[in-house]
C-alpha cells in the first residue's frame, strides 16, 4: 500500500496496514499553532473569499537548456 492511500483510507476512518505519519519536516507539510486557534466560521468565511476572487499565482517558467 502506498502513503496516499493509506491516508486516504485513515481520513475515512477505514482500516489500514499502518498509521501514518506526518513529521512536519518542512513549512508546507505541518500545520501552524494559529490554525488550531481558527473557528470553523471564520475558515468558511476565508474559503468564500478565495473563491469570490480566486488564486491568481503568477507562472514562472526556467529554460530547460542553458544558453551560453
Amino acid at each position: 500500500m502506498n502513503s496516499g492511500k493509506r491516508v486516504l483510507l485513515a481520513l475515512s476512518h477505514k482500516e489500514h496496514d499502518r498509521v501514518p505519519i506526518d513529521l512536519g519536516g518542512c513549512r508546507a507539510s505541518g500545520i501552524m499553532g494559529i490554525a488550531y486557534n481558527v473557528s470553523p466560521e471564520n475558515i468558511m468565511a476565508m474559503n468564500e473569499a478565495v473563491m469570490e476572487y480566486g488564486m491568481n499565482f503568477p507562472k514562472a517558467g526556467y529554460p530547460t537548456q542553458r544558453q551560453y
